[in-house]
């Protein structure tokens, strides 16, 4: 059964973009961090290099796509979606 409060889906909306800035920064921050320090402890230097320049951007499009389904979900539920 759809819910029609505007109210409820413009704060499940905020709750899930503030949820996936929030993820965002932490991946491009603190990620990139770790592997610089982890740089001395690997047997090839490069690694941390590859680890923090491509799987960064590998997990930020997949936050991306995480976000577009989870919107997605909102917007049904609330019977707000577009048509397919």
């Amino acid at each position: 059964m759809a819910k029609h409060s505007p109210l409820r889906h413009w704060q499940r909306t905020r709750l899930l973009a503030v949820a996936v800035v929030s993820t965002w920064a932490i991946v491009t921050v603190f990620l990139p961090f770790f592997t610089s320090v982890a740089n001395g402890t690997l047997i090839n230097p490069i690694a941390s290099y590859v680890f923090a320049a491509e799987g960064v951007l590998l997990l930020i499009v997949a936050l991306g796509f995480w976000f577009a389904r989870r919107q997605r979900g909102i917007d049904r539920e609330y019977a707000l979606a577009e048509e397919d």
